[in-house]
């Protein structure tokens, strides 16, 4: 099989993407009750791409 599309670049118009590996929003917890981002969500996320 030849190599994985899953790791190689993709254009986006003019942005390059390095991979194509995402997380969705899939926690309850991840915003407040006036449904704005909680400022420890952006940490996380980039914990996780690190």
């Amino acid at each position: 099989m030849s190599e994985s599309l899953l790791f190689t670049p993709l254009r986006v118009g003019n942005v390059e993407l390095a991979d194509r590996i995402v997380i969705a929003p899939m926690c309850q917890y991840a915003a407040s009750n006036h449904h704005s981002t909680l400022s420890t969500r952006p940490v996380r996320l980039v914990s996780l791409a690190e």
